[in-house]
């Protein structure tokens, strides 16, 4: 046997099978789109290392890198005539430009983007919530008031302490968009309820309007959490935990040009990391790898 030319064939399948997996990696295109990089024990060190800096890992760390598009998206206008009449009743008295009043109630609408709803009244106490039935009733309240999407999900439930008064424990519901399974921001849904009823709401939505060909490569979690740290660490004065990250699309409305959102058509979301918080907080890191 010629060991000389075997050792050369050798050699060159080594080359050509690293060149294949060098031109697949670039492209996110191995095992269905999705390449498995991350090691378990690489994410543990990066969980101790941030477990070291005041924030615990509660989480599933996810371990692909996938190629994703930029999509484009536009933000949904309210009529302020139509949500003033659904959520204070008539009559109704406009105080300002888009910003109505109903005895104890208000509601602004900003750039006709943005919905503010807020109910004063000191009225008793009529329900009796907890996280196991809060869900129904705040959904029937939504559909009520023709808030409800198609792609609208219940993200997190959780105590708001800013909304807790009088020992009445008031609950922040926080619903977020979707496209294909993937989160959409910025877009929510924030419902502040306690025993009282609804008490506060806010909303901006997205319309999805279409995906642009070319895929990007997107940067690991772990990389996504190693980049959020500071700010997480700076931002938070106690110890903290991050409850989610997941991977979807974000266009920051305030990382623009225009003044206002008023002047925001259309816009470009790109993918992004988002990180959950156990305090409700939520942090985004722009996933296209540089």
């Amino acid at each position: 046997m010629d060991w000389s030319k075997a050792k050369n064939i050798i050699i060159a399948a080594f080359v050509i099978t690293n060149l294949f997996l060098i031109f697949f990696i670039s492209r996110g295109m191995l095992t269905k789109g999705d390449l498995q990089l991350i090691t378990p024990e690489y994410i543990t060190y990066v969980a101790n290392y941030l477990n070291e800096n005041g924030i615990t890992v509660k989480t599933e760390v996810p371990t692909e890198i996938l190629s994703l598009p930029v999509i484009e998206v536009k933000y949904e206008s309210f009529d302020p005539d139509e949500m003033a009449a659904s959520l204070l009743g008539v009559p109704n008295s406009l105080v300002g430009t888009d910003h109505y009043k109903s005895g104890d109630k208000e509601l602004i609408i900003e750039d006709g983007k943005r919905l503010k709803f807020n109910d004063y009244s000191d009225r008793k106490e009529i329900y009796s919530f907890d996280e196991s039935n809060i869900e129904e009733y705040v959904t029937n309240f939504l559909t009520e008031h023709e808030l409800i999407r198609d792609n609208l999900q219940l993200s997190q439930i959780h105590l708001e302490n800013d909304y807790s008064k009088d020992s009445i424990p008031t609950y922040k519901l926080v619903y977020n968009q979707t496209y294909k399974g993937r989160f959409l921001g910025e877009s929510y849904i924030y419902v502040y309820v306690n025993n009282k009823g609804v008490v506060a709401l806010e909303a901006m939505l997205l319309n999805y309007q279409r995906t642009y060909s070319h895929k990007k490569l997107t940067i690991t979690a772990t990389d996504a959490l190693l980049r959020k740290m500071s700010d997480i660490s700076r931002e938070n004065s106690s110890r903290v935990a991050i409850i989610n990250i997941e991977l979807g699309y974000y266009f920051d409305p305030y990382d623009v040009q225009e003044t206002d959102l008023k002047s925001i058509e259309f816009a470009d979301a790109f993918p992004a990391w988002k990180i959950t918080l156990d305090n409700g907080k939520e942090y985004y890191v722009e996933a296209i790898k540089n």
